[in-house]
């Protein structure tokens, strides 16, 4: 397994160095911000609207039980 890839830069998040450069040459990591920020808000708004139902499913079934 190859050893994990560490940065110890202390420049600001968006001068850091580029560690995917072998899989996507010409492409800097901080070029996709604004792309998997959305993903990422999207992952997290589509995990807390299905948490929600569930929780309220799983209400409204112990209260036709209770």
């Amino acid at each position: 397994m190859p050893a994990a890839v560490v940065s110890r830069s202390t420049e600001a998040r968006g001068a850091a160095e580029d560690v995917f450069h072998e899989m996507r040459p010409g492409v800097s990591a901080a070029e996709g911000g604004a792309e998997m920020r959305f993903l990422w808000f999207t992952a997290g708004f589509l995990l807390g609207v299905v948490a929600t139902a569930l929780g309220l499913l799983w209400m409204m079934a112990l209260a036709v039980l209770a």
